[in-house]
């Protein structure tokens, strides 16, 4: 009986180190699959680029493109990244917008013209004086469309559904109706300032068809037929007082119009009565930085980018002190502290599903948790 008690002891200990042993390895691969899984999301899920994030944009395929302002754009596809550059066949690597047409072609408003991307090859389309060059790209042969030619303050009438982008050098901006790309010169003071630049640096879009322009020096929208201009001597402004330098526009739900600029910080436009938003709200710091140093924390001179939250929360991307968030009564001030990884913010972009993403000075970009902030990508 002890020799039978004793084999059969021998036999379950046997059986209960096997069941430990086979526990313990599967425990440990799964362990080890894991910490891949975390270190490929510390690594191949994150943005390699080191300069600015100044345009994201989710395409219709649910892929998010991110521009940088030095090295080219980045496609996320919600594994991995792929890079591209003027070595793939952009026009530039500093990628100021971008857009998708009806047809699933992405365009890139660059520093050098503009490029679209039909899914395997780019097209580069380069504004010149009377026509738009297409440039050779790898597989693409090279051709010229017509460009209109406009003259003072006579337009070409252009579909108000238009994509646009930034002409270069040109004072005016470049139309894409889906079908062919237009020239749109914007109406220019006589005597003109030759230290004025006209160039785009934002628009958008309202309710009312009209797209308002930013440029350097001014503010001007269109109907599709007339322009309306927003300039310093329409704000009374002067050097004391500071000028337009806009860098960001952007019309709310409610039909307000928001201008933020480099230097000033934000101004309102309610109908037809303009506000100081940043002196209202107290943030100014009532001097001129002639040295180009960054603004005193708590203030809002800097504007690049402004947005507005699925809540209508109206959002400013400060170039020194972080974002700030307006819901109609208070201003509150998001920096390091609360979670982004730089004060400098280049972007905002509310994702399909309602995701706020902030692109940054340091090329990473940055989501809104509802309370704080965090790294996304």
């Amino acid at each position: 009986m002890n020799l039978i008690t004793s084999f059969f002891s021998i036999i379950l200990f046997s059986l209960l180190m096997f069941t430990n042993v086979s526990c313990s390895e599967k425990g440990t691969s799964k362990l080890s699959s894991k910490d891949s899984d975390i270190n490929a999301t510390k690594t191949e899920y994150k943005l390699t680029f080191t300069s600015g994030v100044g345009a994201i944009y989710e395409d219709s395929d649910g892929n998010i493109w991110f521009g940088s302002h030095s090295e080219g754009v980045s496609l996320y596809n919600g594994i991995t990244f792929r890079y591209f550059t003027t070595a793939d066949g952009l026009s530039s690597n500093q990628v100021r917008n971008i857009e998708e047409d009806s047809d699933g072609n992405i365009w890139f408003g660059t520093q050098n013209g503009i490029t679209k991307y039909d899914g395997k090859r780019f097209t580069i389309h380069k504004p010149s004086e009377t026509s738009f060059s297409l440039l050779e790209s790898p597989g693409i042969t090279s051709k010229k469309e017509p460009m209109s030619s406009q003259q003072n303050q006579s337009v070409t009438k252009v579909n108000k559904s238009d994509l646009w982008f930034n002409a270069g050098t040109k004072d005016g901006a470049i139309g894409f109706d889906g079908k062919e790309l237009t020239y749109l010169q914007f109406p220019l003071p006589n005597p003109r300032n030759s230290q004025d630049s006209y160039s785009l640096t934002d628009y958008t879009k309202g309710k009312d068809n009209m797209t308002w322009f930013a440029t350097y020096t001014n503010v001007i929208g269109y109907d599709g037929e007339n322009f309306t201009v927003i300039d310093n001597k329409s704000l009374n402004l002067q050097k004391q007082t500071g000028v337009l330098h806009v860098r960001s526009i952007f019309k709310d739900s409610k039909g307000n119009l928001w201008i933020g600029n480099n230097g000033i910080g934000v101004l309102l436009r309610k109908g037809d009565k303009f506000i100081d938003f940043t002196k209202e709200q107290g943030l100014a710091s009532n001097k001129t930085l002639k040295d180009g140093s960054d603004s005193p924390k708590g203030t809002l001179e800097h504007v690049f980018e402004i947005a507005e939250d699925k809540s209508g929360n109206i959002w400013f991307g400060d170039r020194d002190t972080g974002a700030w968030r307006y819901d109609g009564t208070s201003m509150t001030n998001f920096t390091t502290e609360d979670g982004l990884t730089t004060t400098q913010i280049r972007s905002i972009y509310q994702s399909k599903n309602g995701d706020l993403l902030f692109g940054m000075g340091d090329g990473s970009v940055c989501i809104f948790n509802g309370e704080s902030f965090e790294r996304k990508y």
